[in-house]
């Protein structure tokens, strides 16, 4: 677990070591978008799924909007938002399939005391797969019909348009 200096005041009613014991990834932001709170399964997660470069490029203080841009950046800070100003908790379900596996997950978000944010990553659904091989510099579409570019909102890995 770590936790920023000041960051556990805002935790309340959960208790850094009931999130740490959590399964899925928790994180929690200062209200500017900081990361002050990280549970040892988002370690696990980044190493367990060859993300090593995120422990990294997100760590304790860092600003989580640098790792995400363009029109989902604008989704997921509106998203937010409304959970600070309206204190109601927002969650999706979302797709994270790797070659291997099939993974969907929901991303819960809770508001938290002085407009700080948990956010809560837990696996719903993980079955093997495996995809066709690619043929040699055969291009990968990566972007959907509307333009849009497929991001997971965890791992930040883009993903394969079916």
């Amino acid at each position: 677990m770590l936790i920023a200096d000041g960051f556990e005041k805002h935790l309340w009613p959960h208790g850094p070591r009931e999130l740490d014991a959590e399964a899925g990834s928790v994180v929690g932001l200062w209200p500017d978008g900081r990361i002050g709170f990280l549970n040892e399964a988002w370690s696990s997660f980044a190493r367990d799924n060859r993300g090593e470069a995120v422990l990294t490029r997100w760590p304790l203080g860092s600003e989580i909007w640098s790792g995400i841009s363009g029109v989902l950046r604008d989704y997921y800070v509106r998203a937010f938002e409304r959970v600070r100003t309206k204190g109601e908790p927002w969650e999706q379900t979302y797709l994270c399939d790797a070659p291997w596996r099939r993974r969907e997950f929901r991303l819960r978000v809770l508001p938290l005391e002085g407009k700080a944010l948990l956010l809560l990553h837990s696996l719903v659904v993980d079955t093997p797969h495996f995809e066709a091989a690619a043929e040699p510099n055969e291009p990968r579409e990566y972007v959907s019909e509307d333009g849009t570019l497929r991001q997971c909102s965890n791992c930040r890995r883009t993903q394969r348009v079916r």
